[in-house]
């Protein structure tokens, strides 16, 4: 139970996040992809660094949480700079699809590290079920909201030098 609750709030603050920067998603999200790529490559070295240095964390387990935070670390960093959406319709929209992803990609550290569900598995078992597909959607729609980011062309400068 505890770890549905716990992608549950992530996947709310992080969503609250990208709302109230007013952030186009594009970015962030295929910064959250690579955030998932390097926490599957380096997630069991960074904790052995981390034990190394005397840092030891039982419960949620040390993995747990340096997978969770090399997972949300590069979506972290993009997320406050870069174009904004005007509406708040639009803003409401990108911030779910990003909170979407965000679950979606929180599934394989928590599946992997976390602890035994309990009650909460058969919810956890349709987000597992269906976190691949919410995880291309969320991409190919990130992929979309960069293409379709318009960017403001300098004035051209007519004096001659």
């Amino acid at each position: 139970m505890m770890n549905l609750i716990a992608i549950a709030v992530i996947t709310v603050v992080m969503a609250l996040f990208v709302y109230i920067s007013k952030r186009r998603i594009g970015i962030p999200i295929f910064a959250l992809a690579v955030g998932h790529f390097l926490g599957a490559l380096w997630v069991e070295e960074v904790v052995m660094v981390l034990q190394a240095l005397g840092i030891y964390i039982v419960s949620p387990p040390l993995i747990l949480l340096v997978a969770v935070v090399l997972s949300l670390a590069p979506a972290l960093l993009v997320v406050g700079s870069g174009a904004t959406y005007k509406k708040p319709s639009s803003r409401l929209v990108s911030a779910i699809v990003f909170g979407l992803t965000v679950a979606a990609f929180m599934v394989t550290p928590f599946a992997a590290y976390g602890t035994a569900l309990g009650e909460a598995s058969a919810a956890y078992d349709v987000l597992s079920l269906y976190s691949p597909i919410i995880m291309t959607g969320g991409v190919l729609l990130g992929l979309a909201d960069i293409l379709l980011t318009k960017t403001h062309k300098p004035p051209k400068d007519d004096a001659k030098h």
